[in-house]
């Protein structure tokens, strides 16, 4: 291996780590985010909700690595290109397919790690997602009220409480109940 070709891929891992960081944690707050209703009034410990989300960020991992490899890429020959490198690599008489060739072939060795990643890791991790999230639901079914808004948690039904109070807010007031039937049942 070249000085070159050395210089190249380092040039190429000091954005992909950044970016890989960046945009695994934009994922993770999406995941987060849509999961959040499910989590939320099941009195789960900081640990079962980090394992949940440490299963979850391993599927992450598919789906950030190709857009950070994309991003990675252009930012290293835009690099090459603002600071001349590239002009003066093909002044040095090294053809543009040369230049590209350390990264086709770490790039072409990601891809290989990704595949056997998303095809032997990936499904065990979505398994134990499941199965955490299937066990979290039937195991803790407390509901998360919120006095004037609608919850749906109950199938079947939608349900509203104007006020809840009490010590472990246990009294509710102003109960309203309504049967989520279809247009053809008595509701």
């Amino acid at each position: 291996m070249k000085k070159l070709d050395q210089y190249i891929i380092k040039t190429f891992f000091g954005p992909f780590l950044f970016i890989f960081s960046v945009l695994f944690f934009i994922f993770i707050v999406n995941i987060i985010w849509t999961q959040m209703s499910q989590l939320t009034g099941k009195g789960l410990t900081y640990w079962e909700i980090s394992k949940f989300l440490f299963y979850l960020g391993i599927n992450v991992v598919s789906m950030v690595l190709p857009l950070t490899i994309l991003l990675s890429s252009i930012m290293t020959f835009g690099d090459f290109g603002e600071r001349y490198e590239l002009a003066a690599m093909k002044a040095a008489g090294i053809s543009l397919v040369r230049v590209m060739m350390p990264l086709f072939i770490t790039v072409s060795f990601l891809a290989g790690i990704l595949f056997l990643f998303s095809n032997n890791v990936i499904p065990d991790f979505q398994r134990k997602a499941k199965n955490m999230m299937f066990n979290i639901i039937s195991s803790k079914p407390a509901i998360n009220f919120t006095p004037g808004v609608f919850i749906d948690q109950i199938s079947g039904y939608s349900v509203k409480f104007d006020k809840i109070y009490g010590e472990k807010g246990e009294k509710l007031e102003g109960v309203f109940l309504h049967n989520n039937a279809s247009s053809y049942d008595d509701q």
